[in-house]
Order: C-alpha cells, then structure tokens, then sequence
C-alpha cells in the first residue's frame, strides 16, 4: 500500500487508523490485529492507544466520512462499533507484528500520515483563559517627577 492512498480519518483531535488500515498498510490480516489486541488488551489504554467508537458518536463518524470520501469511507456502514488506533498504537502493532516491514511501514505512518495531521484542538472554554481581545491593556501613568539634589561642600 502506498502512503498516498491512505485515507486521512480523525477523532477526538487526532490523526487516527482503522484497525482494517492498519493491517492493510502492515500487510497482515485482519484478524492479526484483531488477536493481537485481544491477547495483549492490558497493554493498550482507551484514549492513548485507541478510542473504541460506539453509537452516536459511531453514527456522527459514519456521516462525517460518507460526505468527506463519498464511497471511498474507511469506516464499514454496518459496524456496531469500531476501534481507531493512534500513533502510539500502531506502534505497539509493529511492535507485535515484529518484522521488518511493518517497522519500516510504521515509520513511513509517523513521518507522513500523524505527522502531516491539519486538525485543530478545539477552542478552550474556560474563565481561566479569557478572550485575547477582551483584555484591555492598562493604562500607565506618568511616572513621577522627582527632583534630585546634590549637596556638595567644598573645604
């Protein structure tokens, strides 16, 4: 598989792969990842490695790729659910994998498809950070005059 042909699929702010991506860009089957995840599921953490997508947010998903990729959507119609791996778990993937290959496919995944990622985080809501424009700079005030006086003695 060539980089180019990737489809780009995010969530949750991250540049992420479908578990049928990953194996497809690894060269193994399906069911490798899916068995290798099962086996060693202590491993992975939700949020770090993977996100584990279900219902509305599965449905929001679904749409989002439909109208972006028209009948190219990564993401199967009939899912119930779906798990998307981030960087940090394809790595583990190639990891387990443990061949050539997919340690040279994994690199070229870092260098140029979660590396290249255009999302934006979203804004930060929170009293802490005000708006910048709402921040009106203080005005200053004139520092004092101050006479100095030298008193010198001569002998």
């Amino acid at each position: 598989m060539n980089i180019n042909d990737l489809v780009p699929v995010d969530y949750s702010n991250q540049r992420v792969m479908t578990t049928a991506q990953v194996a497809e860009f690894y060269e193994c089957k399906v069911d490798q990842i899916k068995d290798n995840f099962r086996k060693t599921k202590e491993q992975f953490k939700e949020g770090v490695h993977f996100f584990k997508v279900a219902g509305d947010a599965l449905r929001s998903l679904k749409e989002d790729m439909a109208e972006k990729f028209r009948s190219d959507s990564p993401v199967p119609k009939r899912a119930n659910s779906l798990i998307l791996w981030t960087c940090q778990g394809c790595a583990r993937h190639a990891k387990m994998l443990n061949n050539q290959k997919a340690w040279k496919m994994f690199d070229v995944l870092e260098k140029n498809y979660f590396k290249s990622q255009a999302v934006e985080p979203p804004p930060v809501q929170d009293s802490l950070f005000p708006d910048v424009e709402s921040i009106k700079p203080k005005k200053r005030r004139p520092a004092p005059k101050i006479a100095v006086v030298y008193v010198v003695e001569f002998e």
